[in-house]
């Protein structure tokens, strides 16, 4: 019968190197004054009988866990289950990454966006992606004094010292409507949704100032809750518009389906963009694609949080974004 190794401690290489457990503690933890020559031997002796650190018995005395939070608030919609989940996995993908090359974890933390955090876990920081009005998680953080970084600006008062992560979506949008004002576009429209977070809202405004500055109409059609997105897009098909760009890839399609039931040409007779991943296996549906950068989201929130954590003042960043015109790949 296969008996474990017992767990060498730091009680074990003191005896092994002849020295008490206070100076093989500060040797270890690079606290006190050690002589350099001693310090060496420890960590030689360490190595040699395979010392590992305990790592709760750390965290109760620095009061870290090394475990970084992205708060999860999963919706009972069908954007939320096409596009935006996807969204959030590939956020956590890329923070997972870049949170090992800075010696932590990540987990992903279940929230509710009427109570706030529904899991305590005990994380250093929180990701948050997408706050919202009156958010709960922010403020539940703030309560409990947990670093935060954003991945979209929050829209409530008092948190403007919080590091924003978040998409150029200025640029992408304005890109993406020049593209479509150059291929004859004169009623633009934007197929948007109920939920008031900063994506949602300054997407709205971006297009309403832009259709200003080219004086041309602007209409914006929401999907209401519990609507069909296809119905908001047969409605919005309704209204004479001969452009539309859509907030996200369930809208988009939905606007593809609309299209194709009336038999009108993507994009000869319709012009049709969407944030979201164009499938690489099916290019010619004719639509234009605002491609985001979750994974590089999700590096730059882990590189803001830890420096926040080790008392370095964080900047903001904005990660660019990629117009994908009709008819080119991904790789194109």
């Amino acid at each position: 019968m296969a008996t474990s190794r017992k767990r060498v401690g730091i009680r074990d290489v003191a005896a092994a190197a002849g020295l008490s457990i206070t100076t093989v503690s500060w040797a270890l933890n690079g606290k006190g004054e050690v002589a350099p020559g001693t310090r060496e031997r420890v960590q030689r002796v360490a190595r040699e009988l395979g010392y590992q650190p305990n790592e709760a018995a750390r965290a109760l005395r620095t009061g870290r866990s090394r475990i970084l939070g992205i708060a999860v608030a999963h919706r009972e919609s069908g954007p939320w289950e096409q596009t935006y989940l996807p969204y959030y996995r590939s956020v956590v993908a890329g923070a997972a990454i870049e949170a090992v090359e800075h010696g932590h974890a990540v987990a992903a933390i279940p929230v509710s966006q009427a109570r706030g955090l529904e899991v305590q876990v005990p994380c250093d920081g929180l990701i948050v992606i997408d706050p919202v009005r009156d958010d709960p998680i922010l403020a539940g953080c703030r309560r409990r004094g947990i670093p935060v970084v954003v991945d979209g600006r929050p829209l409530d008062e008092g948190f403007g010292d919080v590091p924003v992560v978040e998409s150029d979506i200025a640029t992408g949008m304005r890109t993406v409507l020049d593209h479509l004002r150059a291929a004859g576009a004169e009623r633009p429209a934007l197929l948007t949704g109920a939920e008031r977070d900063a994506y949602t809202i300054d997407t709205e405004r971006l297009f309403h100032n832009w259709c200003r500055r080219n004086d041309l109409p602007g209409t914006v059609r929401r999907v209401r809750a519990g609507e069909s997105p296809v119905a908001a897009a047969e409605s919005l098909l309704d209204r004479g518009v001969d452009a539309v760009h859509a907030l996200n890839e369930t809208y988009g399609n939905a606007l593809l389906a609309a299209a194709g039931d009336r038999g009108v040409e993507v994009p000869d007779r319709l012009r049709i963009t969407m944030m979201g991943e164009r499938d690489p296996l099916a290019p010619g549906n004719g639509a234009g694609y605002l491609s985001l950068d979750p994974v590089a989201i999700g590096a730059a929130c882990v590189r803001v949080l830890v420096a926040h954590l080790n008392g370095r003042r964080p900047e903001n960043v904005t990660v660019p974004c990629r117009f994908i015109p009709p008819g080119r790949t991904p790789a194109g």
